[in-house]
């Protein structure tokens, strides 16, 4: 759904750097940095600005790191710069998702 809405996004917002990224390649370094991702299971938009909020998936090896563990990781090391997840539907109408992440983002600008 954010690829998706990517194109939406960028039109509503301009001035927001986005870009697509693999959660272990290429960080933004960014502060803050707004990600936008899917969240299995909800059906509106969450807002997270805590990344211990986020729930930790089973790892058997490096390979099964996804953003949870990153950015815990990141953190760790003290290299989290401040991250504000937010999290849309996998799936659902793209534009009651758009309309209710354009929401969220303006109230997170102070637009």
């Amino acid at each position: 759904m954010p690829l998706r809405l990517k194109n939406d996004l960028e039109k509503l917002f301009p001035r927001l750097n986005l870009v697509a990224f693999d959660p272990t390649e290429n960080f933004p370094e960014d502060d803050p940095v707004y990600i936008v991702d899917t969240v299995i299971g909800i059906d509106k938009v969450v807002v997270i600005k805590d990344v211990e909020q986020l729930a930790d998936a089973p790892h058997v090896s490096v390979h099964d790191a996804d953003l949870a563990f990153h950015l815990k990781w990141l953190k760790k090391l003290g290299k989290l710069p401040k991250v504000i997840i937010l999290g849309v539907p996998a799936v659902g109408d793209p534009d009651r998702i758009l309309g209710m992440l354009e929401k969220e983002l303006n109230d997170l600008l102070g637009v």
